[in-house]
């Protein structure tokens, strides 16, 4: 039987562990029995069900890239795709791996090669994810306070420098120290214990952002601010939603944190060298199974993008047909004012507001009869504000219009106490969870 070379990491070899090798006439005989963890792993990694799964993650990553177009200076469009980056590569890697064991079999110089390719992308995506995810939140949580966005190449660049670090640090583990790699494994450990304690600390912040910081409206008025920008319109409900997929995406890291427990601890629970072996046994079989589930935690990953509502907008403006907003990021030009008031409405003309002139009295009117050779004054319009030039070529100021009971004023629209107004504006643009709201007429 061919030895296999297939490495559990933080342990020896599988065939230090399982594989004997006798010497009869001077020729070396290496007889191995493998535990049938190995040969499950084997054939879910080479068989229909990694390809299937491989399959379906590539198609979903695809149309996550294809529908990023439609999410305009979105931070959660920077960390899904920061994240879905090596992810992608990892499931390339799963086919690779179906494909080649499918052809030639679970064993090999290149299936090793494959496998070791996968386990990098995949440790690196779940990194990227962790530390991604106290940014991400804190992103969020910032927007929905402020209600400021981003500058997105900020943005692209912070995760850019954490793709990197986890690039390097998943390396480290899987290719430089493939056998005995206890610093590597330490380094994981740690910097997920560090963003587990991150996110749970970060989650009591947005719930707190979510039920008690609420936008305070005008003095005096029911006051929404629609900004153009669906990230900040809608930050309080994606700081929410983003807080769920955020839980979602680390169940892996998780996962591995539990791996990492039992990979750096149980080792020293032997009293004595004769126990050294059996433990390792007993953790390489534990190890394997869990290198099978690893299998399949790619999925809780891939959920986050319909539980964001960045994704499902962008998925709404693909099906519609719609261009995304562009909104004004600083912000507050555009506001929606639904204002009742049984009050004088004044306007904010940065002048002093006094109260307004008493409206003078209609003028008497003179009913003698002009003479014949001089053309008679033309009687003013009804609800028709004289111009003013026509007011100088004839002597006397421009006057206000005249309404029963309505003064004007410069800056000041002066109602009777007895009179309710509602005065409605919509801008050109505004928003409702993301969708354009009807225009008021």
């Amino acid at each position: 039987m061919s030895t296999d070379m297939d490495p559990v990491p933080g342990l020896p070899l599988l065939t230090t562990l399982f594989c004997n090798s006798t010497t009869v006439k001077k020729k070396v005989k290496i007889s191995c029995d493998f535990p049938d963890e190995l040969y499950t792993k084997k054939a879910f990694y080479g068989g229909p069900i990694g390809a299937g799964l491989s399959a379906i993650e590539v198609s979903i990553i695809a149309v996550f890239f294809l529908l990023s177009l439609k999410m305009k200076r979105d931070i959660t469009k920077v960390f899904l795709t920061i994240v879905y980056i090596p992810l992608g590569l990892s499931s390339l890697f799963k086919i690779a791996l179906a494909i080649y064991s499918i052809m030639l079999g679970a064993y090999g110089w290149w299936y090793m090669v494959f496998l070791m390719f996968f386990n990098w992308f995949y440790t690196t995506a779940v990194l990227t994810t962790s530390i991604g995810s106290v940014i991400f939140l804190s992103a969020l949580i910032v927007i929905a306070r402020k209600r400021q966005n981003f500058n997105p190449c900020d943005s692209w660049t912070s995760y850019f420098a954490v793709l990197f670090f986890a690039a390097i640090l998943s390396g480290s583990y899987h290719f430089i120290a493939s056998q005995w790699n206890p610093l590597p494994a330490s380094a994981l450990f740690f910097t997920y214990l560090l963003c587990t304690v991150g996110i749970i600390a970060e989650l009591l912040v947005c719930l707190c952002v979510g039920l008690m910081c609420k936008p305070k409206p005008a003095a005096g008025t029911n006051m929404a601010v629609l900004t153009g920008d669906p990230v900040v319109d809608d930050a309080r409900s994606r700081l929410g939603f983003g807080a769920a997929a955020v839980i979602v995406m680390n169940i892996p890291q998780w996962f591995e944190f539990y791996v990492k427990i039992a990979e750096l601890f149980a080792p020293y629970l032997w009293n004595s060298d004769d126990e050294k072996t059996v433990y390792y046994t007993a953790l390489a079989i534990q190890l394997l199974t869990f290198d099978t589930v690893r299998l399949f935690m790619s999925l809780f990953m891939l959920v986050a993008f319909f539980l964001t509502v960045s994704s499902r907008f962008a998925i709404d403006q693909w099906i519609r047909r719609q261009h995304h907003p562009t909104g004004n990021p600083t912000a507050t030009q555009n506001k929606v004012f639904i204002a009742t008031q049984n009050q004088p409405l004044l306007m904010d003309t940065g002048e002093k507001k006094s109260p307004p002139p008493p409206t003078p009295p209609n003028p008497p009117v003179n009913h003698a009869i002009a003479p014949v050779a001089q053309h008679p004054q033309p009687m003013p319009i009804p609800h028709q504000v004289p111009s003013p030039a026509h007011g100088a070529a004839h002597g006397h100021p421009q006057a206000p219009p005249m309404y029963p009971g309505i003064g004007f004023a410069p800056g000041m629209l002066q109602l009777p106490q007895n009179m309710q107004t509602t005065i409605v504006y919509t801008p050109s643009m505004a928003y409702d969870n993301g969708h354009p709201a009807a225009q008021v007429n």
